[in-house]
C-alpha cells in the first residue's frame, strides 16, 4: 500500500456514509485507487457497530476498527499503528474531500522530498439556517493557523491533512497522556509543535480542498470553543508554555476577567467584519455568535486549569 487513509468515527452514520461516497469516486493518476490505498475507519463508539456492508465502496479497501471510546487522538493513533502505507493521511467524519484531494495530497510528498507533513484546505460546506450561514462566512478552519509574527504554520488541522508515516511514528504518533477521552481540539496543536521540535518540514497545501459541515445548533458555537479551549489548556499545561506568549487567555481568574474584558473591541470587530457580507441585522447576531465563541474558548481554558494539579 502507499496510502492510509484513518477516518475517527463516533455517532455520524449519514456523515460517514458521504465521507465513504467521496473517497469512493476519487480521481488518481498516479496509483491505483483500489490496489493502493486502505480506508480505517476507527469507531469510537461501543454502543454501535459499524460494518463494511453499509457501504457502497466498490473502488476502495475499507478495514473497519469497532471499539471503546477513548477519543480521536486514540483512534488516529490505531491507525498510525495499523498503517501499511508510505503516507498516512487524516479526514473527519464530517469532511467531504473534493474529486482531486487524494491526488493533489500524494503528489505534495512525491514532489517535495523534504516535506513531512501537509496541511489542506478546509472550506465550508454550504447549508441552510443561520447557524450554518454564521459558520460558513465564520469558518476558521480554511488553511492552518500561521504565526502573525514568523509566519511559521501553528497548527495542521487534522481534518485534512497528511504525513509520512515514518514522521509521525518518529514522535510517536498523538499524545494519548494528554488527549486520553478528551473532546476533539488540541490534539492537532501539539502535535504541530512536537513535529516542528524534532525539524521536521511542515507545508500547506491549498489545492488540497475537504467541505466541511459545520453543525446546525446554537449551542454547538459554546460546546466547541469550550472543547478548543480545554485543549489549548491541555497543551500548554504538558509543553509548559506560557498561554499569555501565544495570545491565549492566562489561567487564573484575573487573566480570564481581563481577557474577556475586551469583548468591546471584538464586538467591533466582529461586526465590521461581517457588515461587509451581509445586512446590518445579521451581522449584529453573528457578532453576539462570536462573543460566546471569544468567552467558550476562555472559560474552557480557565476551567480546565482550575481543576488541573499540573502547573504550566
Amino acid at each position: 500500500m502507499k496510502i492510509t487513509i484513518g477516518i475517527p468515527y463516533y455517532k455520524a452514520p449519514s456523515s460517514l456514509y458521504r465521507l465513504i461516497f467521496c473517497l469512493n469516486n476519487q480521481k488518481t493518476k498516479s496509483f491505483n485507487l483500489k490496489k493502493e490505498v486502505e480506508i480505517i475507519i476507527v469507531n469510537d463508539d461501543s454502543d454501535t457497530i459499524v460494518e463494511e456492508s453499509y457501504f457502497m465502496a466498490k473502488n476502495i479497501n475499507l478495514k473497519i476498527i469497532n471499539k471503546i471510546n477513548e477519543g480521536p487522538a486514540v483512534a488516529r493513533n490505531i491507525v498510525v499503528k495499523l498503517t501499511q502505507g508510505e503516507f498516512v493521511f487524516f479526514l473527519d467524519v464530517d469532511c467531504c474531500p473534493t474529486e482531486n484531494w487524494l491526488e493533489t495530497m500524494y503528489s505534495c510528498f512525491i514532489n517535495n522530498n523534504n516535506i513531512d507533513a501537509v496541511g489542506g484546505k478546509v472550506i465550508a460546506r454550504p447549508k441552510k439556517g443561520i447557524i450554518n450561514e454564521y459558520y460558513n462566512i465564520a469558518n476558521r478552519l480554511g488553511k492552518p493557523i500561521i504565526d502573525r509574527e514568523t509566519g511559521e504554520i501553528v497548527t495542521i488541522i487534522t481534518a485534512n491533512c497528511g504525513f509520512r508515516t515514518e514522521s509521525i511514528l518518529a514522535i510517536g504518533g498523538f499524545d494519548e497522556s494528554i488527549f486520553y477521552k478528551s473532546k476533539p481540539g488540541g490534539e492537532d496543536l501539539d502535535l504541530t509543535y512536537r513535529l516542528k521540535q524534532k525539524g521536521f518540514k511542515l507545508r500547506y497545501e491549498e489545492e488540497a480542498i475537504v467541505l466541511h459541515e459545520y453543525p446546525a445548533k446554537f449551542l454547538t458555537i459554546f460546546e466547541k470553543n469550550k472543547n478548543y479551549g480545554l485543549g489549548m489548556a491541555r497543551y500548554c499545561i504538558a509543553r509548559k508554555i506560557d498561554p499569555k506568549s501565544i495570545r491565549q487567555p492566562g489561567f487564573n481568574l484575573f487573566s480570564f476577567i481581563i481577557y474577556n474584558l475586551n469583548f468591546f473591541n471584538k464586538i467591533k470587530k466582529s461586526y465590521l467584519f461581517f457588515r461587509k457580507k451581509v445586512g446590518i441585522f445579521k451581522s449584529i447576531i453573528f457578532s453576539f455568535f462570536d462573543i460566546i465563541k471569544y468567552f467558550a474558548h476562555s472559560y474552557g481554558m480557565f476551567i480546565l486549569k482550575k481543576s488541573s494539579s499540573i502547573s504550566p
